[in-house]
Parts: C-alpha cells; structure tokens; sequence
C-alpha cells in the first residue's frame, strides 16, 4: 500500500482543498489556462496559504456546494484579508471581465441621481440601458 507522507489533514478531494488547489494552480502553474489571468498578471497566494492546513484554519469549510473562493479585490491576491465563500453568482459579479460590478453600479447611480440620462449612462459603460435601468431602480446590484 502507498502512503503520501506529506498529505497529513484528510481533506484530499473536498470541496475545500479542491479549492484550494485550484487556487495555488491558477497562482502558480504555467500550464493551467488561466494562468495568464492570474499568476501572468502578479496575483500570488499569500506565504501561508502555500500549506494548505493554514488555508483551512483561515477560511473554514465553504457554507455549502454552492459556495466559491472570491477575491474581495481582484487587483491583489488570495490571502486572508482579501477572500472569502461567495455563491457563483456573487463571484460572477466580481470579475475583471465582468461590464458591471457594484462599484460601477454606485457610479451609476450617483450619474443617475445628477440627472444624466440613461441611455447616455449605458453609452458610457458599454451596456444596454435595460442593465442601467435595473440598476437604478434597484432591482440589480442592490447594497
């Protein structure tokens, strides 16, 4: 029978320590596609999740099935003060690639409220003026 020596926490193929290695595989290997996106652009793992025992005591089980590692900001890496269990559908909205965030949502609203139009708003963030409409009446991006 083979034993890992190193794999000491009993957690191998859970919805945590799958998270975790994709994590550091993102962050750290060439050859994984979205490298590019992560590690290629300078976000790193924190020293002390590069063991992850310590990334277990930091952020705990995730909620439920549902629930995914999120970078709170996406221009810095994956440490304790920057991550957290959101659903797919909160770390969907918090992506680089996402045309809508809630910040810009904010800015939305602020333009909105200095009675800039909406179809003018949604010319100048590039999306529908259904998305903006959403937006500012708070049926999208609320908080």
């Amino acid at each position: 029978m083979k034993t890992h020596k190193n794999i000491k926490h009993g957690m191998t193929g859970t919805k945590v320590y799958r998270a975790w290695k994709s994590m550091m595989a993102r962050c750290n290997n060439k050859n994984v596609n979205c490298y590019k996106n992560y590690g290629g652009r300078g976000i790193s793992v924190s020293k002390r999740w590069s063991k992850f025992e310590n990334f277990l005591i930091d952020m705990g089980e995730p909620p439920s099935d549902k629930h995914e590692i999120d970078r709170i900001d996406n221009d810095i890496g994956y440490s304790k003060n920057n991550c957290r269990w959101v659903t797919h559908k909160e770390n969907s909205r918090n992506t680089s690639t996402a045309r809508l965030n809630k910040q810009k949502a904010e800015q939305i609203k602020i333009l909105y409220q200095y009675g800039i139009s909406i179809c003018d708003i949604a010319r100048s963030f590039e999306v529908s003026w259904s998305a903006i409409s959403h937006v500012v009446r708070e049926r999208t991006w609320v908080g």
